[in-house]
Order: structure tokens, then sequence, then C-alpha cells
């Protein structure tokens, strides 16, 4: 991929992973990427959690969700940004 996107927009994934050579080394865009997905991946199972814990007989006196879920909307992807 280069540094445009198919809608000829900047490719910021590929821009950070060339931008220069430390970050190239570690494929910084890519990198970032993967902890933005692991974050969405993360609260979005938490969130299933607390769902599950107020849906449970032995549990509903408290609304988990209301008292704890991650109301931040989703991380956008670089590219997206």
């Amino acid at each position: 991929m280069g540094n445009f996107s198919e809608a000829g927009r900047v490719n910021v994934q590929e821009r950070l992973n060339h931008a220069m050579p430390a970050m190239a080394d570690v494929q910084m865009g890519d990198l970032l990427q993967e902890v933005l997905d692991a974050y969405n991946d993360l609260a979005t199972k938490y969130n299933a959690v607390l769902a599950k814990l107020d849906a449970d007989a032995g549990v509903t006196d408290t609304n988990y969700v209301a008292t704890g879920a991650a109301t931040n909307a989703a991380l956008k992807k670089l590219n997206d940004r």
C-alpha cells in the first residue's frame, strides 16, 4: 500500500510506518493500529460482561451497565481520522 488510500486520502498508517528510521523499524503505524483495535475489542468485551451481569438472576438489583460501562465511542482507525 502506498502513501494514499484507494479514495485518494493520505494513508496515515503507512506514513507513520515510514516517517523516520526508528518508526520504520517498529512499524509505528501498524503498532498504533493494533493498539486501537485491541482497545476497541477490550471495551466491547467489557461492556458485554456488564450486560451479562445485569441479565444474571443473582445480581439483578445492580445496574452494572449504568455504573461502569465504557461509554466513550470506539476509537477510530488511523486512516478514518
